[in-house]
């Protein structure tokens, strides 16, 4: 039985099938972004990690993506990096390692860029929305001038962006750089989770659904959703949707006439298929917190799809 089955039959919590090492070896950042779930500069990283053994070895073991969420990339991140391809070799296992970064130190790591799987450099919306949602004046250039090196170099970073009710505004004349860039664009909802700041959340349905009938309405993009509201919002505005199944990390997918591809990713399933390894180096078997328990998620979860 698959992952899918089992979240459509309610037993998902029952086998986890781990599919992705999340890590953010670095807890500080340059940005003070409103819609992230971290605190921002002001974390004490306690002593630096010298031996990732255990989560890498974890990750080698299932032959899992590794999706490193530097935020921004320290000498701690290089190091993580570093380690966890010397175990790969000497272990003779594939390395596969996914970086994420703000723009301002992707190329901390440039000597590694041939054993890295995918680069995602994060922007979020036009210009000066994304400055405001990252409380750093420039930073929207900055990123923008990664993704245009990357390219020089011969690579294809994917261009991570957030949509919330600050980054929606001008969102077409973002959608129009993405496009003169030749890049491709994934992007997920603000979720609300943690330390998220009240302006970048919905406060109500309409703002949810106006957010989606851009995206589903813009150039063509992978969305990645994971609240129920916004599927319900989605279905009020493109009507019935043929979901298939995603084995990659679990979900379900569908794909418009327009390009545009539609990823829903059951928070129920992240939670059973993503490990997280914090700055501490500690494995934690489920995503960040939330206030709602695991039951109530994916009650609601498969109660939109008429599961219960």
């Amino acid at each position: 039985m698959n992952t899918i089955q089992q979240w459509k039959n309610g037993s998902l919590k029952d086998i986890p099938h781990f599919r992705r090492l999340v890590i953010t070896p670095e807890p500080n950042c340059n940005l003070a972004c409103d819609h992230c779930y971290f605190a921002h500069n002001k974390v004490n990283a306690g002593p630096d990690i010298t031996d990732w053994s255990e989560c890498v070895n974890k990750a080698l073991e299932l032959d899992i993506l590794i999706f490193c969420a530097g935020r921004i990339i320290t000498p701690r991140v290089v190091r993580f990096c570093e380690e966890y391809l010397q175990i790969a070799d000497a272990q003779a296992k594939p390395s596969r390692l996914s970086l994420v970064d703000n723009g301002y130190t992707v190329f901390n790591v440039q000597h590694l860029f041939g054993r890295i799987e995918s680069f995602n450099i994060s922007i979020d919306g036009a210009d000066a929305q994304h400055d405001i949602q990252r409380r750093k004046e420039g930073s929207s250039r900055v990123a923008w001038n990664s993704i245009y090196r990357l390219k020089e170099l011969g690579y294809d970073p994917l261009l991570s962006s957030c949509i919330s009710p600050i980054t929606m505004v001008d969102w077409s004349e973002f959608e129009k750089e993405v496009v003169d860039a030749d890049v491709r664009l994934s992007v997920s909802m603000t979720l609300q989770i943690e330390n998220t700041r009240a302006n970048t959340l919905y406060q109500n349905h309409d703002a949810r659904k106006k957010a989606i009938d851009i995206l589903v309405n813009g150039v063509p993009k992978s969305i990645q959703i994971y609240d129920p509201r916004d599927v319900r919002a989605l279905l009020e505005i493109i009507g019935s949707v043929e979901w298939s199944e995603d084995n990659d990390v679990p979900g379900l997918i569908t794909e418009l006439n327009n390009g545009v591809q539609i990823v829903y990713r059951p928070m129920s399933i992240l939670w059973n298929a993503e490990f997280v390894v914090h700055h501490d180096g500690k494995i934690r078997n489920q995503p960040r917190e939330t206030s709602t328990s695991f039951d109530q998620i994916l009650h609601e979860e498969r109660q939109l799809f008429g599961l219960v």
